[in-house]
């Protein structure tokens, strides 16, 4: 009676190990943001979510993003043969307390792409909120990729 309570115990026990396991196989990979730039202002009044793949595309983002900033922020080096730069917009928001970020990003391997979980968030109705025009971003570098990049919301 022993040996069977424990080799059912040790069954449970692997099949609580396993299954994780196996779970996680299902779930596409998690990739590496190397680094980021955010804020509450920019130059990008529309929104839009980029894939950014070369050195002038980058360089004239940067140039758009920091337009109405005097000084000019000088352009972050991003080595185009390893790596991708990923960003959104939200675009121009009437009052302060909007947000827009780069949630994650996972390989979706049964798509073979990318996808990129974009959340935006608004002020709460009856907040007080700073009165002026906001063009929320977030912009990020993960390994370089020539995958397909999907954006969810």
């Amino acid at each position: 009676m022993r040996i069977v309570s424990r080799t059912l115990a040790g069954l449970l026990t692997l099949a609580l190990v396993c299954a994780p396991m196996n779970a996680q196989e299902k779930t596409p990979d998690k990739i590496s943001i190397l680094r980021e730039w955010k804020g509450g202002h920019c130059g990008v009044e529309k929104p839009a979510q980029l894939i950014i793949r070369d050195a002038k595309a980058w360089a004239d983002l940067w140039a758009k993003i920091h337009r109405n900033v005097e000084p000019k922020p000088a352009l972050p080096e991003v080595d185009f043969e390893k790596q991708t730069v990923v960003a959104v917009f939200a675009g121009t928001k009437p009052t302060g307390g909007y947000s827009i970020r780069i949630r994650d990003i996972r390989h979706d391997a049964k798509a073979d792409k990318l996808l990129v979980f974009v959340e935006e968030t608004s002020p709460p109705p009856g907040s007080i909120t700073i009165q002026v025009l906001t063009q929320p971003y977030h912009v990020v570098v993960i390994p370089k990729t020539d995958k397909e990049i999907e954006f969810r919301r």
